[in-house]
């Protein structure tokens, strides 16, 4: 498992604060040659563009192979 949080404060901006986590997983299937990974993010922005959200968060899905 690895995880990360980056934390970003806005130097133009003062009061904005932009912040990512993410978060890996993974599963070998095969010995070492076939791998699933699942990453997960989210981010939160505290002062977004007027149309955009506060905040997205999501799941990536793969299939890794090595030979």
């Amino acid at each position: 498992m690895q995880t990360t949080l980056t934390v970003w404060p806005s130097i133009t901006d003062w009061g904005r604060v932009r912040t990512n986590f993410d978060v890996t997983l993974g599963q070998e299937i095969i010995d070492d040659d076939i791998s699933i990974p699942l990453p997960a993010y989210a981010t939160h922005d505290k002062q977004p563009p007027t149309i955009a959200a506060n905040d997205d968060y999501g799941i990536v899905t793969s299939v890794d192979f090595s030979f």
